[in-house]
């Protein structure tokens, strides 16, 4: 049995088909490609103010986050934020390198 959720927008309604055992949204082919498109584009703006030093990322990038939100399903949104600080966190470790934690002796 699937149920389906209407999330309003501001210019439709959006339909999301969650089966009963996943609970999980089933997004389209053109869905799924527009929530990548609006999550890039709000990486890209990301890095973009990340790397100018001068703007608030969060702040910068404010209304291409609500539009990635908007797009893709809470879920979603969730795991490409923690994948996004995975992966800033990966680049950080190459670039500067880490120092270990000195082990204590017993």
């Amino acid at each position: 049995m699937n149920t389906t959720i209407l999330a309003g927008q501001t210019s439709h309604v959006r339909r999301f088909y969650i089966s009963s055992t996943s609970k999980m949204p089933h997004l389209n082919k053109e869905e799924r490609s527009i929530c990548w498109k609006s999550r890039d584009d709000y990486w890209k703006c990301l890095d973009k103010a990340e790397a100018s030093k001068q703007l608030d990322p969060e702040k910068a990038c404010q209304d291409l986050y609500q539009v990635f939100a908007s797009k893709c399903p809470g879920q979603w949104v969730k795991h490409f934020e923690r994948k996004r600080k995975f992966e800033v966190f990966k680049k950080r470790i190459v670039e500067e390198g880490f120092e270990p934690i000195p082990e204590e002796k017993k």
